[in-house]
């Protein structure tokens, strides 16, 4: 049975990014946060929000990588926006007033980041990501288990400052079609993990 799994498992990951090890990440946030994996709850992408906007210009007929909105960054004022949602999302899990809703949005957050970072976009490098992680972890368990959605430690709250301020100087010089298909990655690549996580679900 392990064995079938874990073909399973390769079989889709692969599909989805040629990144096993990434999908496998995307899993261990399936039940924590209860995201939805058809369609991440992304706060750039929600809708009506400022990113969400620019994404559709990509679905349009007359949108193409020569399109100049899209070789350009995002508009300062919307970047403010986005920006603070995020810094507010953090300080209320920091004063123990979050909820697992926001802890769903700064990882992905933090996804997007990564995708932006291996794209050449923005400060950061694997090991820092990786404490970001675990400190976004710790929050997740700590919420699930007592429904106390808080960042106590010290050194948490920083690291996931740190992965908003990245992804502030990311959004302010990346242009718009490589915050696109970092997002579609994203998509992309939580839909497959999906479909792995229910066939698995259902041969165990």
């Amino acid at each position: 049975m392990r064995i079938y799994l874990h073909r399973i498992l390769c079989r889709f990951t692969a599909m989805a990014d040629n990144a096993p090890a990434l999908a496998v990440r995307l899993m261990t946030w399936l039940r924590p946060l209860s995201l939805d994996m058809a369609m991440p709850s992304c706060p750039d992408l929600q809708p009506g929000s400022p990113l969400s906007r620019f994404a559709d210009m990509t679905q349009r007929p007359f949108a193409s990588p020569r399109c100049k909105a899209l070789q350009l960054p995002m508009p300062r004022a919307r970047l403010d926006r986005m920006s603070l949602e995020y810094h507010l999302m953090l300080e209320a899990l920091r004063t123990g007033h979050g909820d697992g809703r926001m802890a769903s949005r700064l990882v992905e957050i933090l996804f997007l980041a990564e995708f932006l970072h291996e794209a050449g976009y923005g400060d950061g490098d694997p090991e820092r990501f990786e404490q970001i992680e675990a400190a976004l972890a710790r929050c997740s368990q700590r919420g699930n288990t007592t429904g106390d959605w808080h960042i106590t430690d010290d050194d948490d709250y920083a690291s996931v400052g740190q992965l908003l301020a990245v992804h502030d100087q990311q959004l302010a010089c990346a242009p718009l079609q490589a915050v696109t298909l970092a997002t579609e990655r994203l998509w992309k690549l939580v839909a497959k993990t999906a479909v792995t996580s229910a066939l698995i679900q259902k041969a165990a």
